[in-house]
């Protein structure tokens, strides 16, 4: 049986009880590197996986097979990517998710918050036009740099947030105005952006 696991924004503190459970009674538990680091603070060993591909040569209906992602499975993450594999999922744990940890450290509600991964997926910023609040999944390519200047080029007119390495020793939290010059590369990062008023 396959568990997929949310692991929350990276912090050991926020990997639930029942993920760590889980985790314990695994009889293989399989892992990127950034999560298989928190994961061996509950167990050793953990197998890192480098590929997709490699997910399926552990998969066996005998076993325990626990599989670890990053915050949430089903927020831009690998629940719809297995069940497009048609992988048999025997059970799913959720995990707080880089927007569940980002809003709440910014003191805002997320209800009504337009989500976008940007993670590999090309700019669909366009696709926002009458959108008040969004949140975004960067990715080296898709920074905050080129989401505040595209927004920016686009009317977009109010105030953009950037939290990067969440939850981690090294947090950081920025708010800038849409179109301002921001330094973050992207890696680990989500966007917040914040329209001043819709545009008539």
């Amino acid at each position: 049986m396959l568990s997929l696991i949310g692991m929350g924004p990276g912090h050991i503190d926020y990997v639930t009880p029942e993920a760590a459970a889980a985790i314990r009674r695994a009889d293989i538990v399989l892992a990127f590197d950034r999560v298989a680091e928190t994961a061996e603070l509950i167990r050793t060993p953990i197998v890192r996986i480098r590929r997709l591909d490699d997910i399926f040569a552990h998969l066996a209906p005998e076993r325990d097979v626990a599989l670890l992602v990053s915050g949430d499975p089903g927020f831009f993450s690998m629940l719809e990517y297995l069940h497009a594999q048609r992988v048999e999922i025997g059970r799913v744990i959720p995990g707080i998710s880089s927007l569940q940890y980002f809003m709440a450290a910014l003191r805002k509600s997320w209800h009504g918050v337009t989500c976008l991964s940007l993670h590999g997926r090309d700019d669909d910023l366009a696709a926002l036009k009458d959108v008040r609040i969004a949140a975004m999944l960067t990715d080296k390519i898709n920074t905050p740099q080129h989401i505040s200047k595209r927004l920016h080029q686009l009317a977009w007119r109010g105030r953009l947030y950037v939290g990067s390495h969440l939850s981690y020793p090294n947090e950081r939290i920025l708010a800038a105005r849409i179109g301002d010059e921001i330094d973050d590369d992207g890696s680990l990062s989500i966007v917040v952006v914040e329209r001043d008023e819709m545009a008539s």
